[in-house]
């Protein structure tokens, strides 16, 4: 049995350890998202509506 204090130095660990990767990922996405911006996309005309195919449904069947 783990005692009290092992308990509270475990869960200390476990969150300084998950609060420490939340904050890395958190900082590559704002390096990343700072090293290329995006541009607006805007559709100037639709020359023939007859060239835009339909969403098809698609059925996802398990592997396993």
């Amino acid at each position: 049995m783990v005692g009290s204090r092992m308990r509270i130095v475990l869960l200390t660990s476990f969150f300084a350890f998950a609060f420490a990767m939340l904050f890395l990922a958190l900082v590559q996405n704002y390096v990343h998202a700072g090293a290329t911006p995006l541009l607006p996309v805007r559709i100037t005309s639709i020359t023939n509506t007859a060239d835009i195919q339909s969403v098809v449904d698609h059925e996802i069947i398990p592997s396993f």
